[in-house]
């Protein structure tokens, strides 16, 4: 189910950002090989927010750590497909020229701040050392940007705060850091890997905010990856929806929420709970899920790999991975049975 086509936004004039193509990586464990991302496909174009969304498990992740080489070598690797970034192919740079791309000009906000910072540094020394590496900043004029930087991100007296180590910090305020940092050579793209994820739905707002609000000032590219469809709505342009190591489904958000045409993605916003929706006429309701579970990535799959949780598959969605469609309006989908979700409607 490689996904070949990547889909340009409607006013998009110019070549994309980043563009990957036919990516696979894998992973070793004993004698199992695990096909994490299989025949991913993606375009990125500048200013954009493109949301990648799917549940635990679906590639997002390792897609992102895949185009910044991030795989530990130990662990697996990427064996096949193509990364560009502004034109360069960065697989097939040496480990000295990749060193200059993270962090300059590709930077990223990873899932869990406290796990991700130097617990023996203080927090303004470890975004001063981002400068000190990438601009050549003396170590005094690196501190003073990265005091401005924790200042930008709204940390309230952020001098005081650039003295203080990580465990003393709440984990929005170290989700904050996180952001100074990956903004602090000024990026061109910027990966938030569930930049959210264990923040009350307060401080998740605020860094919502924040985000959207340096993309807007900074011009900065984002690759959201998230598995929260609310987040999606609120901060992309447009949205791929992957499954089991690949893009099952590719539109803008409008579109996409308007008109899913993939099973899956409709699974996924028939989950989403809605204030009211839980009772009716006949008493209390249970939230919708979508049967079954991910299916195991320790050999190629035969056919659509949603068609064991799929109510709508037939004996060719068993037997024959879909080919991925283009419809006129830009939007993609890998499904044999797209024209009978776009007959369905929106979901309730």
């Amino acid at each position: 189910m490689d996904a070949t086509i990547a889909t340009p936004p409607p006013s998009a004039p110019t070549p994309p950002m980043l563009s990957v193509r036919g990516l696979h990586t894998r992973f070793y464990k004993n004698d199992a090989v695990i096909h994490a991302v299989n025949g991913m496909s993606l375009d990125l174009w500048p200013g954009e927010v493109l949301g990648l969304v799917g549940e635990s498990g679906c590639g997002k992740s390792v897609t992102a750590l895949s185009i910044l080489r991030l795989i530990p070598r130990a662990a697996g690797r990427v064996v096949d497909g193509e990364i560009r970034f502004e034109g360069r192919d960065l697989l097939a740079l040496t480990p000295r020229e990749l060193e200059s791309v993270r962090g300059r000009d590709i930077s990223m906000i990873f899932q869990e701040p406290m796990t991700s910072l130097n617990p023996v540094l203080r927090i303004g020394d470890q975004v001063a050392e981002t400068l000190q590496l990438h601009k050549g900043m003396g170590r005094r004029a690196a501190l003073a940007r990265a005091i401005e930087l924790l200042d930008l991100v709204r940390i309230a007296d952020p001098a005081r705060q650039a003295r203080e180590y990580p465990h003393r910090l709440s984990g929005g305020m170290r989700q904050r850091v996180m952001i100074a940092m990956a903004l602090a050579c000024e990026p061109r793209l910027m990966i938030a890997d569930e930049p959210t994820t264990a923040l009350d739905v307060t401080v998740q707002a605020q860094i919502l905010e924040l985000m959207a609000d340096l993309n807007r000032q900074t011009g900065a590219a984002i690759m959201l990856i998230t598995h929260d469809l609310g987040v999606v709505a609120e901060m992309a342009n447009r949205v791929i929806v992957m499954y089991a190591g690949n893009a099952v489904e590719e539109a803008t958000v409008e579109d996409l929420f308007a008109n899913p045409l993939h099973p899956y993605t409709r699974g996924l916003m028939a989950a989403i709970p809605r204030r009211g929706a839980w009772r009716d006429a006949a008493g209390p309701q249970s939230l919708q899920e979508i049967p079954g579970m991910v299916p195991s990535l320790r050999a190629p799959i035969v056919g659509c790999a949603f068609a064991p949780r799929c109510a709508y598959a037939t004996t060719r969605c068993r037997e024959q991975a879909p080919a991925r469609q283009l419809r006129p309006n830009g939007h993609a989908v890998a499904c044999w049975e797209a024209d009978r979700m776009q007959q369905l409607g929106k979901p309730v």
